[in-house]
């Protein structure tokens, strides 16, 4: 977000007529300056005139300078500053709202356009890293036994030799037993982490959940300390709830290929 300029602030016509009109009723010699004591507003001040601070969230935007009269100046452009700030964040939420329900919108398309477990489940792991920072990704599977889980999608910056099935432990443990998400924005902090061959400082984990039942999980990770969000828990929720859903139709498409390739054989044989 570009920086808050007390300049522009008071520069708007409808503001400049308020602190005019103001100023007038409270019988004028009062001045307001910038950050670096530069005339914005009004006359220059009398070095012996009152000082008062414009503070924005611990950021000092610049003075009001004048008499005792000078303060409740000080006062109104203090709540004009943070007026500005929450509608400009306002308006950056929307826009990131906005852009996430986008990249949900076109993900649906694409899942719904491939029928092979692992298509999909790469699409959805490549699609975590335009929602939040992230170093490496992993969608597993909880396998025919549930005894470990089968890696069918991942990430990382330097792809090596990965074994494609592990056991589950851990934080993974966790949200596969509850079957709630979880944020972890300091591993070392939690006795449940299981320390692995990469750098580790952040996690979330996320569940794929059917309406019966953990089918497997979306593990996320950063090497430097991220401040992971609810906001950003939710947003991986709702990719996963998609993932499952696609996942789950790709799967059950599978078997049906695999079966009628099985009846196709026996039929040559009877």
């Amino acid at each position: 977000m570009n920086a808050i300029k007390l300049k522009k602030i008071i520069a708007k016509k409808d503001i400049s007529s308020l602190l005019n009109n103001l100023i007038t009723s409270l019988g004028g010699d009062i001045s307001i300056q910038d950050i670096d004591e530069q005339l914005l507003f009004g006359d220059e001040p009398d070095d012996s005139s009152g000082k008062y601070k414009i503070d924005l969230k611990g950021t000092t935007l610049g003075w009001v300078r004048g008499g005792e009269n000078a303060r409740p100046i000080a006062a109104l452009i203090n709540y004009l500053a943070n007026r500005e700030l929450e509608r400009r964040s306002i308006a950056i939420e929307t826009l990131d709202n906005y852009r996430e329900i986008n990249l949900l919108y076109n993900l649906s398309g694409k899942l719904t356009a491939n029928l092979m477990p692992q298509d999909v489940a790469q699409i959805v792991i490549n699609q975590t890293r335009e929602l939040i920072p992230v170093n490496r990704g992993f969608l597993f599977l909880l396998d025919q036994d549930q005894s470990q889980l089968e890696v069918l999608a991942s990430f990382e910056p330097e792809m090596g030799y990965r074994p494609q099935k592990q056991s589950i432990a851990g934080i993974v443990r966790s949200v596969i037993m509850t079957g709630v998400g979880e944020i972890v924005n300091d591993v070392s902090s939690d006795p449940r982490f299981v320390p692995s061959d990469y750098p580790i400082s952040s996690l979330m984990c996320v569940p794929l959940k059917t309406k019966d039942e953990v089918i497997g999980v979306i593990e996320l990770s950063s090497e430097q300390p991220v401040d992971y969000t609810a906001r950003d828990l939710k947003l991986i929720s709702a990719l996963a709830s998609q993932a499952t859903s696609a996942i789950s139709n790709a799967i059950l498409y599978e078997n049906m290929l695999r079966e009628e390739r099985v009846r196709s054989n026996l039929n040559r044989y009877f």
